[in-house]
C-alpha cells in the first residue's frame, strides 16, 4: 500500500483539492501567497501579505509545513467547494494553541462548520449549526485527522490516525461551500487557525472504508507518521 501511496500526488479520485507542502519551491520563513492545487486549479490565494501564513522547513518529521499564527492567517479557496452530499478532508496538522481552533474550513453559510476544530485541548464537530459534539483527540503533536460524512448529510465519522475517535454525531443539516482554509466566521470576532498544516485533501463522494485507509497511509507515509 505505501509503495502506491507514493503515487496519489495530483490523482486523489474524486478530489475537489489537494495541497501538500512538500510541493512547495520556497525558503524558510517565506509567507506564502498562493498555495497550488495538487488535483487541479483550485489553489489557496491570500492576496494581503499580513494574512498569509509561513512556509516553514524541516518540521513535520524532516517535512515542511505552512504555519498558520492563530491571529489573522488565513486562505481563500480560488473557486468554493459544494459540500451537499458525500464528502470526507484528510488533514495532517499539528495544532499550536489549544486556545485557538487547531484547524478549520469556513463554509459561505454563517454558523456551519465544516470540519472538525480544537479549542481548548478538546477536538469538537458539528451536529448542526452552532452547535458540537466533543471528543478526545490528542493535542500538540503532529497527526492525521480525517472527517468523513456519509449520504444525505446525515452522520459525520472523525477519525484520528485511521482510528474512530468519536463515533459517528447526527447532524440536521450541512450546505453552503467550502471558501476558506484557517479561519471559522461564527464567533466574533473571527477565530483563526493557530497551527501547521502539512497537507490536505478534500474527496467528494462515497469514501468507503479501504479507501480511506489508503488516503490516511498514503499521507501518513509521506510525513512518517503511524497510522492503524
Amino acid at each position: 500500500m505505501h509503495r502506491r501511496a507514493r503515487h496519489l500526488k495530483g490523482k486523489a479520485a474524486g478530489a475537489s483539492f489537494h495541497f501538500d507542502a512538500r510541493f512547495i519551491d520556497s525558503t524558510d520563513g517565506t509567507a506564502i501567497q498562493t498555495w497550488s492545487d495538487l488535483a487541479g486549479t483550485n489553489d489557496l490565494t491570500q492576496s494581503t501579505s499580513g494574512y498569509r501564513p509561513v512556509y516553514k522547513t524541516n518540521i513535520f518529521n524532516g517535512n515542511p509545513i505552512i504555519r498558520f499564527d492563530g491571529t489573522d492567517d488565513f486562505y481563500n479557496l480560488t473557486t468554493g467547494v459544494d459540500i451537499a452530499g458525500e464528502f470526507s478532508a484528510i488533514i495532517a496538522y499539528k495544532q499550536t494553541n489549544t486556545n485557538s481552533p487547531s484547524f478549520t474550513f469556513r463554509t459561505s453559510v454563517l454558523g456551519v462548520p465544516y470540519t472538525n476544530y480544537m479549542f481548548s485541548g478538546t477536538m469538537y464537530t458539528t451536529t448542526g449549526a452552532g452547535t458540537f459534539s466533543a471528543t478526545s483527540i490528542s493535542t500538540n503533536t503532529f497527526q492525521i485527522i480525517t472527517t468523513y460524512t456519509n449520504s444525505g448529510n446525515t452522520t459525520i465519522a472523525l477519525y484520528a490516525n485511521g482510528v474512530n475517535a468519536g463515533g459517528t454525531n447526527v447532524v440536521s443539516s450541512i450546505s453552503g461551500n467550502l471558501d476558506c482554509l484557517g479561519r471559522r466566521d461564527w464567533d466574533t470576532p473571527d477565530a483563526y487557525l493557530a497551527g501547521d498544516v502539512g497537507a490536505a485533501i478534500h474527496i467528494r463522494g462515497s469514501l468507503g472504508g479501504t479507501l480511506r485507509k489508503r488516503f490516511e497511509h498514503a499521507m501518513a507515509f509521506s510525513y512518517k507518521l503511524a497510522c492503524s
